[in-house]
Protein backbone atom coordinates (compact mmCIF):
# COMPACT_ATOMS: atom_id res chain seq x y z
CA UNK A 1 0.00 0.00 0.00
CA UNK A 2 1.49 3.32 -0.97
CA UNK A 3 1.92 6.14 1.49
CA UNK A 4 -0.44 8.40 -0.45
CA UNK A 5 -3.21 5.77 -0.50
CA UNK A 6 -2.73 5.21 3.22
CA UNK A 7 -2.96 8.97 3.77
CA UNK A 8 -6.20 9.24 1.80
CA UNK A 9 -7.78 6.26 3.56
CA UNK A 10 -6.95 7.53 7.02
CA UNK A 11 -7.94 11.11 6.25
CA UNK A 12 -11.29 10.10 4.81
CA UNK A 13 -12.08 7.75 7.69
CA UNK A 14 -11.16 10.24 10.40
CA UNK A 15 -12.00 13.58 8.85
CA UNK A 16 -8.40 14.73 9.08
CA UNK A 17 -7.84 15.50 5.41
CA UNK A 18 -7.24 19.12 6.40
CA UNK A 19 -4.47 18.24 8.89
CA UNK A 20 -1.43 17.55 6.67
CA UNK A 21 1.16 17.70 9.47
CA UNK A 22 -0.81 15.22 11.56
CA UNK A 23 -1.24 12.91 8.57
CA UNK A 24 2.46 13.02 7.73
CA UNK A 25 3.41 12.06 11.29
CA UNK A 26 0.77 9.32 11.37
CA UNK A 27 2.11 7.78 8.19
CA UNK A 28 5.74 7.92 9.16
CA UNK A 29 4.79 6.20 12.43
CA UNK A 30 2.25 3.65 11.16
CA UNK A 31 3.17 2.74 7.60
CA UNK A 32 5.29 -0.28 8.61
CA UNK A 33 2.48 -1.51 10.89
CA UNK A 34 -0.12 -1.18 8.13
CA UNK A 35 2.14 -3.08 5.74
CA UNK A 36 2.80 -5.77 8.38
CA UNK A 37 -0.66 -6.29 9.88
CA UNK A 38 -3.05 -5.11 7.16
CA UNK A 39 -1.36 -6.33 3.99
CA UNK A 40 -4.39 -8.24 2.66
CA UNK A 41 -7.00 -5.78 3.90
CA UNK A 42 -9.10 -4.16 1.20
CA UNK A 43 -8.82 -0.38 1.69
CA UNK A 44 -11.95 1.69 2.27
CA UNK A 45 -14.86 2.01 4.68
CA UNK A 46 -12.55 2.14 7.70
CA UNK A 47 -11.07 -1.34 7.20
CA UNK A 48 -7.45 -0.18 7.63
CA UNK A 49 -8.35 1.71 10.81
CA UNK A 50 -10.21 -1.38 12.04
CA UNK A 51 -7.22 -3.56 11.21
CA UNK A 52 -4.93 -1.32 13.25
CA UNK A 53 -7.41 -1.39 16.13
CA UNK A 54 -7.59 -5.19 16.02
CA UNK A 55 -3.80 -5.36 16.15
CA UNK A 56 -3.27 -2.51 18.62
CA UNK A 57 -1.51 -4.69 21.20
CA UNK A 58 1.12 -5.60 18.58
CA UNK A 59 1.62 -2.16 17.03
CA UNK A 60 4.96 -0.42 17.27
CA UNK A 61 5.17 2.08 20.09
CA UNK A 62 5.44 4.99 17.65
CA UNK A 63 2.28 3.94 15.80
CA UNK A 64 0.37 3.24 19.02
CA UNK A 65 1.34 6.66 20.38
CA UNK A 66 0.38 8.37 17.14
CA UNK A 67 -3.00 6.56 17.05
CA UNK A 68 -3.70 7.74 20.60
CA UNK A 69 -2.81 11.33 19.72
CA UNK A 70 -4.93 11.24 16.56
CA UNK A 71 -7.92 9.79 18.43
CA UNK A 72 -7.62 12.55 21.03
CA UNK A 73 -7.55 15.19 18.28
CA UNK A 74 -10.59 13.59 16.64
CA UNK A 75 -12.51 13.75 19.92
CA UNK A 76 -11.45 17.38 20.33
CA UNK A 77 -12.48 18.32 16.76
CA UNK A 78 -15.85 16.60 17.15
CA UNK A 79 -16.47 18.49 20.39
CA UNK A 80 -15.60 21.76 18.63
CA UNK A 81 -18.02 20.92 15.79
CA UNK A 82 -20.78 20.09 18.28
CA UNK A 83 -20.25 23.43 20.00
CA UNK A 84 -20.30 25.27 16.66
CA UNK A 85 -23.54 23.49 15.76
CA UNK A 86 -25.14 24.33 19.12
CA UNK A 87 -24.08 27.97 18.78
CA UNK A 88 -25.48 28.19 15.23
CA UNK A 89 -28.79 26.66 16.38
CA UNK A 90 -28.98 29.24 19.16
CA UNK A 91 -28.29 32.09 16.70
CA UNK A 92 -31.00 30.84 14.34
CA UNK A 93 -33.48 30.37 17.18
CA UNK A 94 -32.85 33.93 18.41
CA UNK A 95 -32.91 35.55 14.95
CA UNK A 96 -35.90 33.55 13.72
CA UNK A 97 -38.14 33.34 16.77
CA UNK A 98 -41.05 35.20 15.18
CA UNK A 99 -40.71 33.23 11.92
CA UNK A 100 -40.66 29.95 13.84
CA UNK A 101 -43.85 30.98 15.64
CA UNK A 102 -45.56 32.35 12.51
CA UNK A 103 -44.62 29.72 9.93
CA UNK A 104 -43.57 26.65 11.90
CA UNK A 105 -45.54 26.86 15.15
CA UNK A 106 -46.87 23.32 15.19
CA UNK A 107 -43.66 21.71 13.91
CA UNK A 108 -41.33 19.98 16.37
CA UNK A 109 -37.68 19.05 15.97
CA UNK A 110 -34.75 21.20 14.84
CA UNK A 111 -34.38 19.61 11.39
CA UNK A 112 -38.08 19.92 10.62
CA UNK A 113 -38.08 23.53 11.80
CA UNK A 114 -35.01 24.27 9.66
CA UNK A 115 -36.78 22.76 6.64
CA UNK A 116 -39.89 24.82 7.42
CA UNK A 117 -37.86 28.03 7.65
CA UNK A 118 -36.15 27.25 4.36
CA UNK A 119 -39.50 26.71 2.66
CA UNK A 120 -40.83 30.07 3.88
CA UNK A 121 -37.84 32.39 3.58
CA UNK A 122 -39.13 33.92 0.35
CA UNK A 123 -42.27 35.10 2.15
CA UNK A 124 -42.39 38.93 2.43
CA UNK A 125 -42.98 38.64 6.20
CA UNK A 126 -39.71 36.75 6.64
CA UNK A 127 -37.13 39.03 8.30
CA UNK A 128 -33.74 39.74 6.81
CA UNK A 129 -32.14 38.93 10.17
CA UNK A 130 -33.57 35.42 10.02
CA UNK A 131 -32.51 35.00 6.37
CA UNK A 132 -28.99 36.08 7.32
CA UNK A 133 -28.87 33.60 10.23
CA UNK A 134 -29.87 30.60 8.10
CA UNK A 135 -27.09 28.56 6.47
CA UNK A 136 -26.55 29.36 2.83
CA UNK A 137 -27.30 26.53 0.35
CA UNK A 138 -24.19 24.71 -0.83
CA UNK A 139 -23.59 25.09 -4.53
Amino acid sequence: MTLSLLTVLFAVNTGFAAEPALMKEFHSSCRPDVEKFCKGVQPGEGRIAQCLKENEKDLSSSCATQRTEVKAKIVEKRAEKREEFKQKRKEIREACLSEIKSFCGSIRGPLKIARCLGEHQSDPKFSQACKDALPKPKS
